[in-house]
């Protein structure tokens, strides 16, 4: 199940946003401090494994133009690409699909400040996984718009954020089925080669030698019988001759 983790330090507005996504599957966590709020964050990760997603769809891209450069210029050389190394499953179900983050939280550290802060740590977080709520939408539009984060004006309507979340949530599962399917197929064509099964030698030719052996063998002692046979009766045909005379 989808998780969303909500910083603010007014638990009634935290209650209250609960409510609004209430029926749309999402389990919750919140946070009042934004130490908290991170720790949250680097224990779960985040639902979709961005960078082995971004790795995978990148490679594809290059694939087909290198496909399109080929039909166009058949002659051309051009080097077959090497598939990346995948270090990680693409999708993890403990982690935030959305952070929510109110941009006066703590007085010290603005929101989008935050924001930025974890952008800058190995988290795995991207700009795509934060929305910003605000009372002054004026006061951060530029930064905001200038990073590319999503910013809500409060008070926020349900029909509002509910799009909001709705749309982000198809993205991210378009994302991963499209990374999903170029995975399998990546898996096939770098798939290894059966070994070649060794045919057993053949022992005909050492049990033939023995038989051969062996039929000599008789044969030599079958002709010597004879042989004897003949030896002894000539000798009593003398014997009888010299009885005559």
């Amino acid at each position: 199940m989808n998780r969303i983790l909500i910083i603010d330090d007014n638990h009634s507005f935290v209650d209250t946003v609960q409510v609004m996504l209430k029926d749309m599957g999402f389990l919750f966590e919140s946070a009042s401090r934004y130490t908290d709020a991170e720790t949250l964050m680097v224990n779960a990760g985040t639902w979709v494994n961005h960078v082995e997603v971004e790795r995978i769809i990148e490679f594809q891209k290059k694939v087909n133009a290198d496909s399109q450069l080929r039909k166009k210029n058949p002659d051309a050389e051009i080097p077959e690409l090497e598939p990346p190394v995948l270090e990680g499953e693409l999708e993890n179900e403990k982690g935030f699909t959305l952070v929510i983050v109110e941009q006066n939280t703590e007085s010290g550290l603005k929101g989008i400040d935050f924001i930025q802060n974890i952008l800058r740590l190995p988290h795995g977080y991207t700009i795509g996984d934060f929305l910003l709520l605000t009372g002054n939408i004026g006061n951060v539009e530029a930064k905001a718009e200038s990073i590319h984060l999503a910013v809500m004006e409060k008070p926020v309507r349900t029909n509002q954020i509910r799009a909001f979340v709705q749309s982000k949530l198809s993205s991210l599962r378009e994302k991963l089925q499209t990374a999903e399917k170029l995975k399998a197929e990546l898996a096939l064509t770098v798939a290894p080669k059966p070994a070649a099964v060794k045919e057993p030698k053949s022992s005909a030719t050492k049990t033939s030698s023995p038989k051969k052996t062996t039929a000599k063998k008789a044969t030599s002692k079958t002709n010597s019988k004879p042989a004897a046979k003949k030896k002894s009766t000539s000798k009593s045909a003398l014997k009888t001759d010299k009885k005559q005379d």
